[in-house]
């Protein structure tokens, strides 16, 4: 199906990508202070990716996502101060400022009531948007995520147990504020992605190819210290599909126990052969139920072939 268009949209630049996602289109739009780059592909109503990773750009967003394209049409962009999207004082690199952003980037989009998945930090944002404008997103999709700060203290339990000397070592680092060059921030991310496995041998050797922005993520894990939606979660009108991993060392199961039983439509599925991302170490069972949970939520809208939701121009 046709997709709307965006003619006359302000702020917007366009090119195409093709590749082994697929073919998705590549794009830059103003957004409140900031130019973000975002791509998509797809087709059906909007559903917008919120990545996690503070300081680390997502140059390939459709690779784990792509199966959901014959359903909606998916879009993914990469907040301020990461990868291709413009910096931005660095006061500005809270969680709040980017579920504004979030906010904002949907209606500069004309999306309608979009899906919106929130992957680790991604969810801090997204549920931040749902809880402060609970008539927006048509569902949520929140994975090994957490709905407040104490999941540090977990995480770094988690650490002390199971991490090696060198893992440790690399966790204060990115931890503490001390990083502020970005090959070792790369290098100290490389160290301890092994743990974000339940099976370590699927993680990848490098990251070689992704930028690594020291100062937005010493900017934004500051910010982590005040970091708690739970007073909102109530709020939140969208039903949601909480997802974790039963390995999950950083955003532990009873993070999204939490959340999935404070959101009155919240869905609860743990992934007992996974760690952070079970939409990467379980992708049949994973897509299976979240396919599930879409035509559930989107009814006749969800269905392949369906236009976008998305507002007139």
């Amino acid at each position: 199906m046709r997709k709307p268009s965006l003619m006359g949209v302000p702020g917007l630049t366009t090119s195409k990508v093709v590749g082994a996602e697929r073919s998705s289109t590549r794009m830059k739009i103003r957004v409140r202070d900031v130019e973000l780059h975002y791509e998509e592909m797809g087709s059906g109503p909007p559903c917008v990716l919120v990545h996690g990773g503070p300081g680390i750009s997502h140059p390939a967003p459709f690779q784990v996502f792509a199966p959901l394209g014959d359903r909606v049409r998916l879009i993914a962009y990469e907040q301020r101060g990461h990868g291709e999207s413009a910096r931005a004082p660095v006061q500005s690199y809270t969680q709040r400022e980017l579920a504004e952003d979030l906010r904002a980037f949907c209606r500069a989009l004309r999306l309608e009531r979009p899906v919106i998945v929130g992957t680790s930090a991604g969810g801090f944002v997204s549920l931040i948007h749902a809880g402060l404008y609970p008539d927006e997103p048509r569902a949520l999709v929140l994975i090994g995520t957490s709905a407040s700060r104490r999941f540090m203290e977990r995480a770094s339990a988690n650490m002390q147990r199971l991490g090696t000397p060198a893992m440790q070592q690399a966790y204060r680092m990115l931890w503490d504020g001390s990083l502020t060059d970005p090959e070792a921030f790369r290098r100290a991310f490389e160290t301890i992605l092994p743990l974000y496995y339940h099976d370590r041998s699927r993680a990848p050797a490098t990251l070689a190819g992704r930028q690594f922005d020291p100062e937005t993520r010493r900017a934004l894990i500051r910010d982590y210290a005040t970091y708690d939606v739970r007073p909102l979660l109530g709020r939140i009108a969208a039903p949601a599909f909480v997802a974790v991993g039963r390995h999950d060392w950083i955003c532990p199961v009873e993070e999204s126990v939490e959340i999935a039983g404070s959101i009155r439509g919240g869905e609860l599925h743990i992934f007992e052969g996974s760690g952070h991302s079970p939409q990467i170490e379980e992708p049949a069972p994973f897509f299976d139920a979240l396919r599930a949970f879409l035509g559930r939520s989107l009814g006749e809208a969800g269905r392949a072939g369906r236009p976008p939701g998305s507002r007139p121009s």
